[in-house]
C-alpha cells in the first residue's frame, strides 16, 4: 500500500517537522488537515489501496513523452533524468518536449487530440484539480504502490499540494516556499536583529529605520505584487493580516481582515518604501531595495552573487503562526494512455524520487527535495539555509485557498486585482474579484464535486 508512516516527535526530541503522517483521509480530508499540516503528528488509520485500475500483467511502453515548463536553465536536470531512467532500464526511453511556460503547455494541451496528449505532463499546483475533475489524470496511489516506489518519508505538505480525497494526483517534483531576502548591511547599519521580519507590522516599523540608515537606497522592500507569482506568494499576506481568498469552498475576499490585508501594500507604496519591480530578487541584488519576497529556488541565484544576504521566513501571523504557502510543479499521468504507458510514466514517477536523483534536482533549482531521505546536507553547504528555511516554514505550511488553486482561470482575476489594489479602492476591488470567482465555483466546479 502505497501510504506513510508517522514517526513521534518523540523519536527528534522536538515538535517540529519532518514527521512522517499516513496518506489518510481521516488526516487530509478533515477540515484541519485542509488547512494545516500540523507540527505534531499523530498515528492515524491507512486508506485502502485504490482498485480502479489494474496493472498486472501490463508490460511497460518502451518509450513515453513527457511534456515539461520548468524554467530555462533546468532542462539540463531534466535531460539528466531522462537519461538516468534508461540506463536504470536500458528498454525504456523518455521524450522530452519543453514549452517556454505553463499557460504555453496547457494551451497545446488542450488544442491536442486525447491520443496524441502526453503520457506524463508537469503541471502546477493550481492546475490539476481542474484537470481531475474533468477525468485527464490518472490518481496515482495505485500505480505509485504498483512500482514500490517509495512513500514513508515524503514530505506531507509537499504531497498535500496535490491531495484530494484520499488521492495524490501529481507527484511533487520542484516544489518551494515563499522567502524573504535582506540585505545584511543595510539591516547592520539599521542596528536590527538578523532576520527577517516577524511580523508584517514589524516590516513596517523597521521600513523607517532602514530608511534613515540607508538613505542611499532608493526604497525599502520590493513586493512580487505585479509579479506571476503573486497569487501564490500573497497568500502569506493574506493569512498572516487573518484575512484570506477563501476558507473551504466558501469565499473571504470581502472579510475585513482580507480587505485590511489587500490595502497593506497601498499604503506602504504611498508612504514611499514599497516598490514592485519585475523580479523583486534582482532589484534587491541591484541595491535597488534593502528586502524583497521571493521563494526559496531563487536562493541558487543569491548565494551564486556572493553578496552578504540573509534569508529568513515571511512574516508570520499573529495567532496561528500559519504562513507557508507551499506551491510549485509536479508530475502527472494522462488518464486517456492505455496502461503500459501508464505504467512506464508511473516508473518514471519512482525514479524522480530516488535519493540519488533528488539531490541533484534540489542543488540545481533550490526546491525543497521531496523526500526526509533527501537530507538538505547532502546538497551542498552553500545552499545550507535551505535547511534553516525548511525547519522553520514547513511545520507551518498550509494548503493554498481552494479559492486560487481549484478554480480554473483563477489566477487571472487574482493577479488583475492584486494589482489593482495599488492604487485603487481595495472594497470595491475585492467585491469586484469574489464576483468573478464565485461565478467560476458555481458555472465549472460546483456541479463536479
Amino acid at each position: 500500500m502505497w501510504d506513510t508512516g508517522c514517526r513521534d516527535s518523540a523519536e527528534t526530541g522536538r515538535h517540529d517537522y519532518p514527521c512522517r503522517v499516513p496518506l489518510s483521509r481521516r488526516a487530509l480530508l478533515s477540515a484541519a488537515a485542509l488547512s494545516v499540516v500540523a507540527a505534531g503528528c499523530a498515528p492515524v488509520e491507512d486508506i485502502a489501496t485504490p482498485t480502479r485500475r489494474r496493472f498486472d500483467n501490463v508490460a511497460p511502453a518502451r518509450e513515453v513523452t513527457w511534456w515539461t515548463s520548468t524554467p530555462t536553465g533546468e532542462e539540463l536536470i531534466e535531460e539528466a533524468l531522462a537519461m538516468r531512467f534508461t540506463n536504470a532500464n536500458p528498454e525504456l526511453r523518455v521524450v522530452i518536449r519543453r514549452f517556454e511556460d505553463q499557460p504555453s503547455l496547457m494551451s497545446e494541451y488542450e488544442a491536442t487530440a486525447p491520443a496524441a496528449r502526453p503520457d506524463l505532463f508537469t503541471i502546477n499546483s493550481n492546475a490539476w484539480f481542474d484537470l481531475m475533475q474533468r477525468r485527464a489524470i490518472l490518481p496515482l496511489n495505485e500505480l505509485l504502490t504498483y512500482t514500490a516506489a517509495p512513500s514513508g518519508d515524503l514530505r506531507v505538505p509537499l504531497v498535500n499540494a496535490f491531495m484530494h480525497e484520499g488521492e495524490i494526483w501529481g507527484l511533487p517534483f520542484v516544489m518551494s516556499i515563499p522567502a524573504m531576502y535582506f540585505n545584511r548591511d543595510h539591516w547592520a547599519k539599521a542596528q536590527l536583529p538578523d532576520n527577517s521580519p516577524p511580523l508584517w507590522s514589524d516590516l513596517t516599523d523597521w521600513a523607517t529605520l532602514l530608511r534613515q540608515a540607508n538613505p542611499e537606497v532608493p526604497s525599502v522592500y520590493a513586493d512580487p505584487l505585479l509579479t506571476p507569482l503573486a497569487p501564490w506568494l500573497l497568500q502569506s499576506r493574506l493569512w498572516a493580516l487573518d484575512g484570506a481568498l477563501s476558507e473551504g469552498w466558501q469565499s473571504r475576499i470581502t472579510d475585513p481582515q482580507t480587505i485590511a490585508a489587500l490595502r497593506y501594500p497601498q499604503t506602504a507604496a504611498a508612504e514611499g518604501w514599497l516598490t514592485t519591480p519585475d523580479d523583486p530578487i534582482q532589484s534587491l541584488l541591484d541595491g535597488e531595495v534593502s528586502i524583497a519576497m521571493g521563494t526559496v529556488t531563487d536562493l541558487p541565484r543569491v548565494v551564486a552573487t556572493g553578496a552578504n544576504i540573509g534569508i529568513g521566513g515571511v512574516p508570520g501571523a499573529r495567532l496561528s503562526g500559519v504562513t507557508a504557502t507551499v506551491g510549485g510543479s509536479g508530475l502527472a499521468i494522462s488518464s486517456e494512455r492505455d496502461r503500459s504507458h501508464q505504467l512506464t510514466a508511473a516508473m518514471f514517477l519512482r525514479h524522480t524520487i530516488e535519493t540519488t536523483i533528488s539531490v541533484p534536482v534540489a542543488r540545481w533549482t533550490g526546491a525543497i527535495p521531496v523526500r526526509m531521505a533527501t537530507s538538505v546536507n547532502d546538497i551542498v553547504e552553500p545552499l545550507a539555509p535551505m535547511r534553516h528555511m525548511m525547519d522553520l516554514m514547513l511545520p507551518n505550511a498550509r494548503q493554498q485557498d481552494f479559492f486560487r488553486t481549484r478554480l480554473p482561470g483563477a489566477d487571472a482575476h487574482i493577479s488583475a486585482a492584486f494589482a489593482a489594489s495599488l492604487t485603487g479602492d481595495i472594497p470595491t476591488i475585492a467585491a469586484d474579484l469574489d464576483a468573478a470567482l464565485q461565478m467560476i465555483f458555481d458555472e465549472q466546479v460546483q456541479p463536479n464535486l
